[in-house]
């Protein structure tokens, strides 16, 4: 019996459902809520604090590290396994056969 994966995780391009992708995505929304109500000073009765620009980047600098890390271990796999060809590289005529 295989296991069913979650119904919110996001898809890649494959389709796919990454949970990479989608650790991505939550914290780069909330960066931008939190962004966009910095320009207020308060709504209501509640102050509204000033937009940390270090710790944001630090938090989507560490998301997408992951994210990327993740995506190149999976390339790097599916071409050692067969499941993908490493596309040639242009430069390289020894690998097209040229002189």
């Amino acid at each position: 019996m295989t296991k069913k994966e979650p119904w919110y995780l996001l898809r890649k391009a494959d389709g796919e459902k990454s949970l990479s992708a989608t650790v991505v995505l939550i914290p780069f929304w909330v960066i931008m809520i939190l962004y966009t109500l910095s320009a207020f000073e308060s709504l209501g009765p509640i102050k509204i604090r000033e937009f940390n620009v270090e710790g944001a980047g630090m938090l989507l600098s560490m998301t997408l590290a992951n994210y990327w890390g993740r995506r190149h271990t999976e390339t790097k796999a599916a071409v050692a396994t067969g499941k993908l060809v490493a596309p040639k590289d242009p430069a390289n005529k020894e690998e097209q056969g040229g002189d």
